[in-house]
């Protein structure tokens, strides 16, 4: 069974990333797994730990253990793998790199290949940026 995907950029139809995908003025559903691995991915990135009230588990430590915190970069590079590799539908992981960058921010690049062969990376992703006071 299909799933509804995201907007993974802002087009004419979609102007809010992250929002539901339109085409032809109806949902599409995604039509691979390279489709769905990237919405699952970006669905888990952007939740915040804790803010789903059915499962305070859920989501990313993102106050927890990344912004405004002093969090060691191989620390912070295990829990950005482990991100990546147990998101459903990967089924290796070729490539991974977190660093740190002049301005406060943090890299990620990644080559994962999904269950039927596709390789996903950070490309295929509009940049995730978190706005200053989050």
């Amino acid at each position: 069974m299909a799933t509804p995907k995201l907007a993974l950029q802002i087009d004419a139809n979609n102007p809010v990333v992250g929002d539901l995908f339109l085409e032809n003025g109806t949902v599409r559903i995604t039509g691979t797994l390279g489709e769905e691995v990237a919405q699952a991915f970006w669905t888990r990135l952007k939740s915040f730990q804790g803010e789903w009230f059915l499962d305070k588990s859920l989501g990313f430590p993102w106050l927890q253990s990344v912004l405004g915190q002093k969090t060691p970069l191989p620390i912070l590079q295990q829990m950005f793998r482990f991100l990546v590799v147990t998101t459903p539908g990967v089924a290796a992981l070729a490539q991974f790199d977190l660093r740190r960058t002049p301005n406060r921010g943090l890299a990620l690049s990644f080559r994962a290949v999904l269950q039927d062969g596709t390789v996903l990376t950070e490309a295929n992703f509009a940049p995730f940026i978190v706005p200053k006071g989050a």
